[in-house]
């Protein structure tokens, strides 16, 4: 018997345990008792870094990003939801880098690291 251990998207093959060792991917068994496998899988990570510009702090979801304070964040690959909020006195201008444009919410897909600058201003 062949056994081929199929990462989901976001995740990785870690290795076998029990009856199958290593790390390759698949595993070849010959069964005459019953045997115990396990496929090992890990889940990938990104890190997200805000670059904050002005009067102003950023949040995210999932939970991470808390800008003013935490400015990194080592999130699940997939989306990552940014919140722009300006300081009294100040307004929110745009995003740049792996976010774009104008509205205060934007979402990011991590597939890799990603950098996000928030632009913020005082208003006039």
């Amino acid at each position: 018997m062949t056994l081929t251990a199929t990462p989901a998207a976001g995740s990785a093959f870690g290795g076998w345990s029990g009856a199958c060792a290593g790390r390759q991917p698949t595993c070849t068994l010959t069964l005459d008792s019953s045997v115990d496998v396990t496929a090992l899988f890990t889940v990938r990570r990104a890190a997200l870094s805000i670059r904050r510009i002005g009067p102003g702090a950023v949040t995210s979801s999932p939970a991470g990003i808390r800008c003013g304070t935490d400015c990194n964040g080592l999130f699940k690959l997939g989306p990552v939801r940014l919140v722009a909020r300006p300081a009294a006195g100040g307004r929110f201008v745009r995003w740049e880098g792996a976010c774009r444009g104008t509205r205060p919410a934007c979402t990011v897909t991590l597939r890799a690291q990603r950098t996000v600058t928030a632009r913020f201003t005082k208003r006039t």
